[in-house]
């Protein structure tokens, strides 16, 4: 189960990161391929409100292409959030090659709290968001 669980999120972190190289930004929108990006945020469409991830496609994006500032004007969590899935490439390559050995208990510790801070955050950003928008 737990190399299910590595190798699904390897593969899912591989697709986020390849697909922000994968994306192109201009001043009309987000393109894949060339293709103008048809999805958008479906409770910023339906309640005009931003979810907690709305701005961190292209934030990606950006920061994928160099642009961190970019990247920081879309979502300010954006480039921590890129750089997390970034990390957990090598991370889960790692724990995979080593199974069924077991990962170090601290580092497990570590990774876990790095992934419950960066979730946090993004939820505690959205929520002063949807405070802000709610006054």
């Amino acid at each position: 189960m737990k190399n299910l669980i590595n190798t699904t999120l390897l593969f899912v972190c591989i697709a986020v990161v390849v697909g922000a190289f994968a994306f192109t930004l201009d001043e009309l929108g987000l393109y894949l391929f060339g293709f103008k990006w048809p999805l958008h945020c479906l409770a910023n469409h339906l309640f005009g409100i931003r979810c907690a991830f709305c701005g961190m496609t292209r934030s990606f994006a950006e920061m994928a292409h160099g642009n961190v500032s970019a990247a920081f004007g879309f979502h300010h969590l954006g480039p921590a959030f890129f750089s997390f899935a970034v990390l957990q490439i090598p991370y889960r390559i790692w724990v995979l090659a080593i199974s069924p050995k077991s990962v170090g208990r601290r580092l497990a510790r570590v990774h876990a709290a790095t992934a419950a801070i960066v979730l946090m955050a993004i939820l505690t950003d959205w929520l002063i968001y949807l405070g802000g928008r709610l006054l």
